[in-house]
């Protein structure tokens, strides 16, 4: 093979390589995300909206905090990103947590509403 040739191979077939593992990677990880949007959206209407599931909330004297589920997720891949494991989670489980994500910044109103004053009873 003459280095013309080679020339080529390399200018056109690595970088197409590459677009073609990012595009790959990006449908696992917008498939898995859309997964977790609906099975999160599911959860939801099933337990939290019936009052079987309560929403998680922590007491500290006059304040409350309220953990969200766009919270713990979040806090999750930050802490793997922080402790160096971010590169070993699997794509799947980063796109399901993004799926939860997305769902509750999108259907909750109150989604910022994390540390707020307690109510007088």
């Amino acid at each position: 093979m003459n280095k013309k040739k080679v020339k080529k191979v390399k200018k056109f077939v690595f970088p197409g390589l590459g677009l073609v593992i990012s595009a790959w990677l990006s449908i696992i990880f917008a498939f898995w995300a859309v997964i977790g949007f609906f099975a999160t959206e599911i959860f939801v209407k099933k337990y939290m909206k019936t009052g079987r599931v309560k929403s998680l909330k922590l007491s500290l004297k006059d304040w409350e905090i309220q953990l969200h589920h766009w919270l713990w997720p979040m806090l999750l891949m930050i802490g793997a990103y922080i402790l160096g494991v971010i590169n070993i989670v699997p794509l799947s489980i980063m796109g399901f947590a993004s799926g939860i994500i997305f769902q509750d910044l999108y259907r909750d109103k109150k989604w910022h509403k994390v540390v707020y004053r307690k109510q007088p009873r």
